[in-house]
């Protein structure tokens, strides 16, 4: 007989995000970042070959972006396949296992354009500044280094908002009557922060001041926005004792969200907001 709690890890926790039952979203978002990293490797090879590699620098560099989108789109979806896994399951730890890796390896890929920009121009393509004259130059590597703390600490608050998430799916919260937060304001949230997230990596990528600027105007709704859910999940919190006291059984979703990662989450919301509006303002030089 099948164990109930493996049949149950095999449901979506919301169909809607992760895909439906027997589709998910995971297995096909991950060939994003395969694909567009390997034809990025190869576009880098061949600049090496090329007498004119500008092009194929520029064309690596938007292959690197695309990937770590992909990545951290499969990254999030992942999450919400996690949560169905029975904790302490051997399917559970194999989870968290190839979530670590991969989140330790996308940062790293993230890497080459990073040295790109940084690097003096005479440090790219030598063999061919004799010959042409180069069309880009990159930016400061000081500015480099204030983009892409930015990039981190978004990232790093984007996990706990989506940790945050699956467990307020997982609980229910999108029923009604099982949470005292709004859910378009929660989603709300989510895709404005999402949509920004994906604005900057753009801006880190090409030094467009006006997708800094873009990627800031989309902060200041989604701080809004995280900070009218605080204020409704503190009384939330401060209420669990008379809760148990009074042998309640239904709690809000919100009830289970970790108190280290509401606060982690909500420290390194500010300082992105902090950083990417530095950055916008040319504070740090970029």
């Amino acid at each position: 007989m099948v164990d109930p709690s493996h049949e149950q890890a095999k449901r979506p926790v919301s169909a809607a995000l992760a895909g439906p039952y027997g589709h998910p979203f995971h297995p096909i978002l991950v060939t994003v970042p395969i694909g567009a990293w390997v034809g990025s490797l190869v576009f880098d090879i061949a600049s090496h070959l090329a007498r004119d590699p500008d092009f194929l620098v520029r064309g690596a560099m938007w292959l690197i972006a695309l990937g770590v989108i992909g990545a951290l789109a499969a990254a999030l979806v992942g999450f919400l396949d996690l949560f169905a896994i029975p904790p302490g399951t051997r399917a559970f730890r194999v989870g968290l296992v190839h979530m670590t890796l991969n989140l330790l390896v996308t940062p790293r890929a993230s890497c080459p354009p990073t040295v790109r920009r940084a690097l003096p121009a005479d440090h790219l393509h030598q063999r061919v500044r004799a010959q042409t004259r180069p069309r880009w130059v990159p930016p400061s590597p000081r500015g480099v280094l204030m983009d892409i703390a930015a990039l981190i600490t978004w990232v790093i608050t984007a996990l706990g908002g989506f940790y945050m998430l699956g467990t307020w799916l997982a609980r229910g919260g999108a029923k009604a009557g099982n949470s005292r937060l709004p859910v378009p304001v929660i989603f709300g949230h989510f895709a404005l922060a999402a949509v920004g997230l994906v604005a900057w990596i753009i801006y880190v990528i090409t030094d467009k001041d006006a997708l800094a600027w873009t990627a800031f105007g989309l902060l200041v709704p989604v701080a809004l926005l995280g900070f009218a859910m605080l204020a409704r999940w503190i009384p939330v919190y401060r209420a669990r004792s008379a809760a148990a006291a009074a042998g309640q059984q239904s709690e809000p979703a919100e009830r289970y969200f970790p108190v280290p990662v509401v606060a982690g989450h909500g420290l390194f919301a500010v300082v992105t907001v902090v950083l990417v509006l530095l950055t916008a303002l040319g504070i740090g030089g970029s």
